[in-house]
């Protein structure tokens, strides 16, 4: 049963986890949208900054500064994407460990089913011995009746019983001389 206990506890903190990885997934894909949007809005203010430079209404500097910007959401996006890649992967693996964690669970039931079924055995072998022991006590005492003995030391000169016939105590079976 502490085994049956422990892998319920395992399979409880388990599936725990797995709760909080999905909880990482969909705060991971939130801020893979909010990346993707700022991403997006960045490449279009360079398109429009590079359109003006070219007409000469904006300086080097803001173009450059508007690159920057576009370059750093874009880096940012790829590791959105990789965040969320990585906590996918680590989601999988804890859906893989709730298996594990089940499996434990249902081998431990097995177990108490197995020592209860021992425990009976023992049970029954312990009644068989004392059963056995109670028919050689009870052989013991009928090989005690089975003594023939004379009062007057001698010979036996003749024989009254025949072998396998049964006799009465105190029944004469043979003559001493």
């Amino acid at each position: 049963k502490a085994l049956n206990r422990a892998a319920v506890a395992s399979l409880s903190a388990t599936a725990s986890g797995a709760t909080a990885s999905r909880d990482q997934i969909n705060e991971a894909r939130a801020r893979l949208t909010a990346a993707e949007s700022t991403a997006n809005q960045a490449k279009l203010d360079y398109e429009r900054i590079s359109r003006l430079a070219k007409e000469g209404a904006v300086s080097q500097a803001q173009l450059d500064q508007s690159r920057t910007q576009s370059d750093t959401t874009q880096a940012q996006l790829a590791q959105a994407r990789a965040s969320l890649t990585v906590l996918e992967s680590s989601a999988a693996q804890a859906g893989a460990r709730i298996g594990e964690a089940s499996a434990k669970v249902e081998q431990t039931k097995d177990v108490d089913a197995v020592v209860a079924m021992a425990a009976a055995k023992v049970q029954g072998a312990n009644a068989r011995v004392a059963e056995l022991t109670a028919a050689r006590d009870l052989a013991a005492l009928d090989l005690s009746y089975t003594k023939v003995v004379a009062p007057p030391a001698g010979y036996v000169s003749k024989k009254n019983v025949a072998v396998g016939q049964t006799i009465g105590a105190g029944s004469p079976i043979a003559q001493m001389v």
